[in-house]
């Protein structure tokens, strides 16, 4: 792999990652209903109740509905798909992604996923796709 395709790859991971971290925070801001914390900081950090955690608990539990769903949609067709496709729609965590999907923890039907290594420029570069249920 050139290190121009090599750059563009990383170039864009840290795109996709910005924007995830992007849309999580103004999740997170949005879902809590508290006030901002003053600037100050007149309460203590132990005074606050576990709203923060639970929040965040939260946004990860919708953020994991949110990739399980992108990834079940891009599987969908059939094709074979790349390792890159599936962080594009799954998130840098696909890998656990594809675990609850393979078992249904997501809500839908369990879904067979087939995957392989192939050799890309000297790389190994792993694809999937979802087995035809037949």
């Amino acid at each position: 792999m050139s290190h121009g395709t090599t750059t563009e790859a990383l170039e864009r991971i840290r795109a996709i990652t910005a924007r995830a971290a992007q849309e999580a925070a103004g999740a997170a801001i949005l879902d809590d209903p508290r006030p901002p914390p003053s600037p100050e900081g007149d309460r203590p950090a132990e005074a606050k109740p576990g709203r923060a955690a639970l929040s965040l608990e939260m946004g990860d539990v919708r953020a994991r509905e949110t990739a399980c769903t992108r990834l079940r949609a891009l599987l969908a067709g059939g094709a074979w798909r790349s390792a890159l496709e599936l962080v594009e729609a799954g998130g840098l965590r696909y890998g656990g992604r594809l675990h609850e999907l393979r078992r249904g923890e997501d809500g839908g039907p369990p879904l067979e996923v087939e995957s392989e290594v192939r050799e890309h420029n000297g790389r190994r570069v792993w694809w999937y796709r979802a087995r035809d249920p037949r």
